[in-house]
């Protein structure tokens, strides 16, 4: 039987700078091969590399061009169904605004027919207070502690 061509052995002499030979080095401690092993499988690996780049260039730049329109259209709608969704989350919330605000100024009105000295305190000044408690327990303090900061408890 005739050896196969990947059995047959050529013996080749490298030299190797003192960096490459410590990369080789390096990798030879990492998988724990021969010093031939090692190079064998790194030469390997790059003449797989060097192969790919030169056969599939071609043919990654006709994909990536073919496919390029496809992906710009399918980025559009998604930019556009989110546009559209963000605009809808914003309606939803400017609802749940306008009625918060109206339940505040409600609120209000109730608080100054219930309590008199309300009724000379000015709305911004008020207002001013429901935003800097509203502040403190957006950024994480209790009820407890926001009421107590400002002297309430």
């Amino acid at each position: 039987m005739k050896p196969s061509r990947q059995s047959k052995t050529v013996i080749k002499t490298v030299r190797l700078d003192q960096a490459t030979n410590d990369k080789v080095a390096a990798f030879r401690s990492a998988t724990g091969l021969s010093d031939a092993e090692a190079l064998r499988q790194l030469i390997d690996a790059g003449l797989m590399h060097q192969g790919a780049e030169l056969y599939s260039t071609p043919l990654a730049r006709v994909i990536r061009e073919l496919m390029q329109g496809q992906l710009d259209l399918f980025r559009e709608e998604l930019d556009q169904r989110n546009d559209e969704l963000e605009e809808r989350v914003a309606k939803i919330c400017a609802k749940g605004t306008k009625a918060s605000i109206q339940a505040s100024v409600m609120l209000l009105d109730t608080m100054r027919g219930l309590f008199p000295a309300m009724a000379e305190a000015p709305e911004e000044q008020v207002w001013r207070a429901y935003q800097q408690q509203a502040g403190k327990l957006q950024a994480g303090s209790s009820f407890r502690e926001v009421k107590a900061s400002l002297g309430d408890d």
